[in-house]
C-alpha cells in the first residue's frame, strides 16, 4: 500500500479550504498547506487538519510555491490539489483503492480535472522522487510528464466560489517580460490566452497564429489556439486548421456546425453536428464533454426543425433529454412541439 502526502498551496480560501480537506483526509496519510500570504482566516482552518502549516513570501511564481510544498513531503507519492477543488465520495473510495493496488513502478498518475465545461488529464500523483517533482512555470505550472504512467478513472472537480482578478496573470507575464525572461511556448500560448481574456484580440491572434504554426508547441495547446482565434475572428478557416494538426475534435466540429447554422445552411451544419457525434474524447486534451452529444443534439433539433422535418427534431430532443432532462432548451424545445 503506498502513502500520500497532499500538498497544496493557499492563499485567502476561507470559503473552501475547509470543504477541500473533508475530502481529502479521506485517503491522505499527510497534508501539508503552504500558506502564501493570507490574511483571512485561512492558516486558523489548516490548523484544524494539519500541524503542517508552512509560510511562503509569494514571489508571483506558482511552481515555485509547489515547489516548496513538495519538498516538505515525507510519504511515498506527493499529490496536489486546489483550495477550490472537491472530490466526490465516490473518488474519494477510488483514490483509497488506488493506495492498495498502484504498483511500485508507476511514476505518475494521470486524474481527470473538471474545470467547468472542460474536462482534461493533470498530473496528480508524482513518486516522491527528486527527479520527478520538479514543478515548472511561473502561471499554469505543471510537472512534465516523465517515467512510468498511468491514466486513473478518477475525477478532481474544481467548483470556485469565487474570480480570481482578471488582470493576476497578465500582471505576472507582464513582470517576467520587463525582467527580459524568455517565454517557453506554452508560456506564450497562455499569455496569448490572458491578452485575449482582457480583450487585447489583436495582440493574441497575432501570436497564436504564430504558435499553432509551431511544432515545438504542445498540440493541444496548437488545437485549443485555433478555437481561441475562431472565437475571436469567426473566421470559419482557423477551424479547419486544426484538421492540418490532428484527427478533427468535437469541440471543432460543433463549432463548424454553428458557424454554418448561423449562415442558415442548415444541411452543411447537420454534417458538422453528426461529425461531432463520432468523434471520441482525446486523452490529456481539453475536453468539452457537453460536445460530444447534449449539444449537437439539441442544434439538430434546430436544424431539422428549421428544414421542416419536425418528427426528426422532435427525436433530437429525446436524445438531448436523456442527458439533461431538466435543462431549459430541452424544457423550452418540449413546450414548443406540443
Amino acid at each position: 500500500m503506498i502513502t500520500i502526502s497532499l500538498c497544496m498551496i493557499v492563499r485567502d480560501e476561507e470559503e473552501t479550504l475547509a470543504r477541500c480537506l473533508e475530502c481529502a483526509k479521506a485517503f491522505a496519510d499527510e497534508i501539508i498547506i503552504v500558506d502564501t500570504g493570507s490574511v483571512d482566516s485561512t492558516v486558523e482552518i489548516a490548523k484544524n487538519y494539519t500541524d503542517k502549516v508552512f509560510e511562503f513570501k509569494w514571489v508571483d511564481d506558482f511552481s515555485k510555491a509547489r515547489n516548496f510544498s513538495f519538498s516538505h513531503a515525507t510519504m511515498d507519492y506527493q499529490m496536489w490539489l486546489d483550495a477550490d477543488d472537491i472530490i466526490s465520495e465516490q473518488d474519494q473510495q477510488a483514490i483509497s483503492e488506488l493506495k492498495n493496488t498502484l504498483e511500485p513502478d508507476i511514476d505518475m498518475v494521470y486524474m481527470q480535472y473538471k474545470v467547468s465545461e472542460l474536462n482534461y488529464s493533470r498530473e496528480r500523483l508524482i513518486k516522491n522522487i527528486k527527479a520527478l517533482q520538479r514543478w515548472n512555470g511561473a502561471i499554469h505550472e505543471c510537472i512534465a510528464p516523465v517515467g512510468n504512467i498511468i491514466y486513473a478513472d478518477i475525477t478532481i472537480t474544481h467548483a470556485k466560489v469565487k474570480q480570481t482578478a482578471p488582470d493576476r496573470n497578465l500582471n505576472i507575464f507582464k513582470k517576467m517580460l520587463e525582467r527580459g525572461e524568455h517565454l517557453v511556448p506554452r508560456e506564450q500560448y497562455y499569455y496569448a490566452r490572458e491578452l485575449m481574456w482582457v480583450g487585447r484580440n489583436d495582440e493574441a491572434t497575432a501570436l497564436m497564429e504564430t504558435l499553432i504554426k509551431r511544432t515545438d508547441v504542445w498540440i493541444e495547446n496548437r488545437i485549443s489556439a485555433c478555437l481561441d482565434l475562431y472565437n475571436m475572428t469567426k473566421n470559419a478557416s482557423f477551424l479547419y486548421k486544426s484538421f492540418e494538426l490532428a484527427t478533427p475534435r468535437a469541440e471543432i466540429c460543433y463549432e463548424l456546425g454553428n458557424y454554418y447554422l448561423s449562415t442558415n445552411e442548415y444541411k452543411r451544419a447537420i454534417w458538422w453536428y453528426e461529425s461531432a457525434l463520432k468523434c471520441t474524447p482525446s486523452n490529456g486534451g481539453f475536453n468539452v464533454t457537453d460536445c460530444y452529444g447534449f449539444n449537437p443534439y439539441l442544434q439538430l433539433c434546430i436544424c431539422y426543425d428549421k428544414l421542416g422535418d419536425k418528427q426528426t427534431a422532435i427525436e433530437y430532443n429525446k436524445k438531448a433529454e436523456a442527458i439533461k432532462p431538466d435543462h431549459p432548451s430541452v424544457v423550452f424545445n418540449n413546450n414548443y412541439f406540443l
